[in-house]
């Protein structure tokens, strides 16, 4: 359904869109640009304020490779004939929250101390951070709500998108419950639980309708027949030249006006699915550039990445602070300021491919581990329904489909 060359190119692209937004926070937190437009710079200077414009556009990326990855596998599944919702679930949830609940955890450490040892200095005081501390957005944020009906906990707001992600997950499983070989009262009333969840959560969530509406794109490209663009070079071209016209147009910004951020949105990911599309229906020899290692090594580790990068930014730029005087981060760049970037930059992959290994990096062992348990449960109950139709001597067969938990409930509520 998707073809060599479209999964090897998103392994390549996941690990870029999650250092584009690394970049970008450190970068305008560590390196004062403010007067790029008016004074004249170097180069070099221009190249760096052009690389750290990125972290919206990379966002996009990350919401179709997911609609593509997970909600066309849905859309297969549903068309099935095996169930498949309790798999996927437990795929789902195992997969977010083995990094999401330690990432919380430790954004709320570094925060705690941050504020803690580095209060006055106006880092942990800044606007977008106000009513963050309440300890009563630890819950919610632990439910996924984060971005929707409540502020991210702490300074971790790139969370965000998980929690419209997240919920992507229950609400595109949910609809498509109609698709699947279910009893129809449980496909009705899956399919109104997704509908409630979907537009309550788009009322109530900026992000979550556009969002939504780039996720379901991404999935639909895995079924698109024939690519709009045969030439997978020119569709890349085709995808850079639209991000590249809407960072120089927005400057690095999320434009203010509703409309133009829809439309600056809309160019992104179309333009990225097209180029998924591209890839998956060809035929010529993959690019070279995607068959190098390092690529799935560093892709590995980018959620974790993503996901644990912010609360240490602000961290450093309180530590700096409290080290090189307040207002040395709105300085001119000096060699300084450019050796504490790019040491904190990898301190933070350093980090983040540390905690990948005992969470990302486990994630296949965990489902196993739940798929057995699930497993053992279900032998349990099946010989546990064998024991009471022998002693009542009603050895008649369940239906296949039949769920035995209430089939042992009513016999032994009747005393057998």
């Amino acid at each position: 359904m998707h073809s060599i060359q479209a999964s090897r190119f998103i392994v390549v692209a996941r690990w870029l869109a999650a250092f584009a937004v690394l970049v970008a926070h450190a970068g305008n937190l560590f390196i004062s640009q403010s007067d790029i437009m008016t004074a004249p710079h170097g180069p070099g200077a221009y190249a760096w304020w052009f690389l750290t414009g990125f972290p919206h556009q990379a966002v996009i990326v990350f919401f179709v490779i997911s609609g593509y990855l997970v909600g066309g596998n849905v859309i297969a599944k549903a068309r099935g004939d095996e169930p498949f919702l309790a798999k996927y679930f437990t795929d789902r949830v195992v997969r977010i929250y083995l990094v999401l609940i330690p990432v919380i955890l430790i954004g709320w450490a570094l925060d705690t101390a941050g504020r803690r040892w580095f209060a006055g200095f106006g880092v942990y005081d800044a606007s977008m951070f106000a009513g963050s501390f309440d300890p009563r957005l630890l819950w919610p944020n632990l439910l996924n709500l984060q971005g929707i009906f409540f502020p991210a906990f702490g300074t971790n707001g790139p969370l965000w998108s998980l929690g419209c992600e997240f919920w992507y997950y229950v609400t595109w499983a949910l609809l498509l419950l109609p698709l699947t070989q279910a009893v129809p009262l449980v496909r009705f009333v899956g399919f109104a639980c997704g509908a409630a969840l979907a537009v309550s959560f788009s009322v109530s969530g900026v992000f979550f309708f556009v969002g939504g509406l780039i996720w379901i794109a991404g999935a639909l490209v895995r079924f698109v027949p024939r690519p709009l663009v045969r030439s997978k070079s020119l569709a890349l071209l085709i995808f850079l030249a639209a991000t590249i016209a809407v960072r120089l147009i927005a400057r690095g910004q999320i434009p203010s006006n509703p409309l133009w951020a829809a439309l600056a949105d809309a160019a992104g990911a179309l333009s990225f699915c097209n180029l998924l599309l591209s890839l998956r229906h060809s035929t010529s020899r993959e690019w070279a550039l995607c068959n190098w290692r390092i690529h799935k090594p560093l892709s590995d580790f980018s959620y974790s990445l993503y996901a644990c990068h912010l609360p240490i930014i602000i961290f450093a730029a309180a530590a700096a602070d409290y080290a090189f005087d307040l207002g040395w981060r709105a300085q001119a760049p000096s060699v300084l300021h450019w050796i504490v970037t790019f040491g904190l930059l990898a301190l933070i992959l350093c980090f983040a491919w540390l905690l990948s290994r005992v969470t990302e990096a486990r994630t296949e062992d965990v489902r196993l581990a739940i798929y057995r348990g699930l497993d053992l449960l279900r032998r349990r109950e099946a010989e546990a329904i064998a024991m009471v139709e022998e002693v009542a001597g009603e050895p008649e067969p369940l239906p296949a489909n039949a769920s035995l938990i209430p089939q042992l409930a009513a016999r032994c509520s009747l005393g057998r």
